[in-house]
C-alpha cells in the first residue's frame, strides 16, 4: 500500500501509473503485468531481445516511464481538487472527481498511515506552535528582536515577565512581523509564522532516535513499556535534571504552505524535575529516581520527537514504605547505536607489552632427556580429539539449531 495510491485494477502500479502495459487474461478477465519489467533493463540487454523465456514471439524496445518526483506526486494530486476527509461533503466530492479522472488516487483518506485525526484547542494549538517556534534554531534571532524591543519599552521589565509575554503574545507577533519578506527572507521560518493547522493526526506508534515509542494507552496492555521518554533540560549540563515522563499522545502537525511541512510532537505527562522533591540521584551509584506521585505543575506537554530519549521505570528495590511511590529510572540503547572504545587517530599504537621484561624465570635444560621415545616401550591407541566425519556433520548441526532464534514482532517487542 503506497500513500492512498490504489493496489488494484490495471493501475496498481504507482511508477507506471498511466503509462502501463497491463492487461486482462482472456479466460479469468484478471488483470496481470507480466512481461511488464523489460522496459526498466538497460537498453542494450539481451533479455528485450528474447522471444523464448517471457512471451513468444515478442520483443521490447520501449523505455521505461521517467520517475516522478514527490513534488511531482504532490501536483498531481492538487491538481484534482480532492477534499480532505475531515472537510464536510469530501466523500462525495472526491467519488465523483474519482470516476470522472479514472486515477490511481482512491485512498486519500489513508495516505498518512494509521492515525486519528483531531482538532486542537486553543490552550493545545498555543503550546504546540509556541515550542516549535522556541525550538527552531533559524526563529531565534527574531526572539531576540522580540525581547530586546519590550526591554525598550519597559527597562525594568525582569526575565519573568518576558517568558509571559512570549508564551502569550509572541506568536502573533512574529506572525505579523514575517508578513514583511525584506524582514524575515527565510521563506521556510515565514512558513512557520503563519502557525499550524489545529487539524492534527494522532498516532499511537512512532520511531525516532533508534527508539520505538508507544502511546500510554496503546501499551497498556502489552507486555513491553515503550511510553517512558527523557529530554534533556534546558541550559544542559553535567549536574542539571533531565525531564521524565509518559507518552500520552504522539501528534503529527502540519504546516500549510506548499511545501508542506510536518512535524511530530509528544504530550508526555512529567514528573516533578525538582531535586529531592519529585527527583532523586543516589549520591553514590548516580541512580535516578522519580516519585510517580509528583507530576510537573506547569502547562509543557509537549516536546518535539527528535528531542526524545527512551527509559523505562521499575519499582524501587526496596520494602521499605517512604519508597512505595518511588520509581527507579532506566535507560534504554538505541538499537542502531553501538558503543565502541575511544581510538587514536594515530595508527602506531603502543603495544600493551614491557619493552624490558623483568624477573624472568630460569629453565635448566640439564635433565630433559636427549630422547622423546621408550625405544622398550609398548604402544596404545589414544583419543586425540578428532571426531568422524559422522560425528563432525552431527555436531555442525547441532551447533546450528542451537544459533537458530526467532526474531521477534518487529512492532511487538523492545528492549
Amino acid at each position: 500500500m503506497l500513500s492512498g495510491w490504489t493496489t488494484a485494477g490495471h493501475l496498481a502500479c504507482s511508477h507506471c501509473a498511466h503509462d502501463h502495459d497491463a492487461y486482462n487474461l482472456s479466460h479469468g478477465r484478471k488483470p496481470t503485468w507480466f512481461d511488464n519489467h523489460r522496459k526498466f533493463l538497460p537498453a542494450n540487454h539481451p533479455f528485450r531481445k528474447n522471444k523464448n523465456w517471457f512471451t513468444k514471439g515478442k520483443t521490447v524496445s520501449e523505455s521505461a516511464p521517467p520517475i516522478r518526483t514527490g513534488e511531482d506526486v504532490l501536483h498531481e494530486i492538487e491538481s484534482l481538487g480532492l477534499m480532505k476527509i475531515t472537510e464536510l461533503g469530501s466523500d462525495e466530492h472526491n467519488a465523483k472527481i474519482i470516476k470522472t479522472y479514472k486515477c490511481g488516487w482512491k485512498k486519500r483518506r489513508r495516505a498518512h498511515g494509521v492515525g486519528k485525526t483531531r482538532y486542537l484547542d486553543d490552550r493545545e494549538y498555543t503550546a504546540t506552535n509556541n515550542y516549535v517556534l522556541f525550538n527552531c534554531p533559524e526563529v531565534a534571532p527574531y526572539i531576540e528582536i522580540y525581547t530586546n524591543g519590550l526591554r525598550e519599552h519597559n527597562p525594568h521589565i525582569n526575565g519573568a515577565e518576558i517568558d509571559k509575554c512570549l508564551e502569550s503574545d509572541f506568536a502573533m507577533w512574529f506572525k505579523l512581523y514575517a508578513q514583511n519578506a525584506s524582514l524575515v527572507p527565510n521563506e521556510f521560518v515565514q512558513d512557520l509564522a503563519s502557525g499550524p493547522l489545529r487539524s492534527v493526526r494522532s498516532v499511537p506508534i512512532y520511531y525516532v532516535n533508534g527508539y520505538k515509542f508507544h502511546t500510554r494507552a496503546y501499551g497498556a496492555n502489552k507486555s513491553t513499556f515503550n511510553s517512558g521518554v527523557c529530554i534533556k533540560g534546558s541550559n544542559y549540563n553535567e549536574t542539571s535534571i533531565d525531564y521524565f515522563g509518559i507518552l500520552e499522545e504522539i501528534l503529527i502537525i502540519e504546516y500549510p504552505r506548499f511545501p508542506i511541512k510536518k512535524t511530530a510532537l509528544f504530550k508526555c505527562e512529567w514528573f516533578d524535575p525538582t531535586l529531592n522533591v519529585g527527583t532523586k540521584i543516589h549520591p553514590r551509584y548516580n541512580i535516578v529516581e522519580v516519585n510517580q506521585r509528583k507530576r510537573l505543575n506547569v502547562y509543557e506537554p509537549f516536546v518535539l520527537a527528535m528531542q526524545a530519549t527512551q527509559v523505562f521505570f521499575c519499582n524501587y528495590p526496596s520494602l521499605r514504605r517512604d519508597k512505595i511511590d518511588w520509581l527507579v529510572v532506566c535507560k534504554v540503547k538505541a538499537r542502531p547505536l553501538v558503543e565502541l572504545p575511544q581510538i587514536s587517530e594515530s595508527r602506531n599504537q603502543d603495544a600493551y607489552q614491557d619493552d624490558f621484561p623483568e624477573h624472568l624465570d630460569v629453565i635448566s635444560t640439564d635433565d630433559i632427556p636427549t630422547h622423546l621415545d621408550d625405544i622398550e616401550g609398548t604402544s596404545i591407541d589414544l583419543d586425540d580429539g578428532e571426531q568422524s566425519p559422522e560425528e563432525e556433520i552431527k555436531i555442525d548441526s547441532d551447533e546450528e539449531e542451537f544459533s537458530k532464534t526467532d526474531d521477534s514482532d518487529f512492532y511487538d517487542s523492545d528492549a
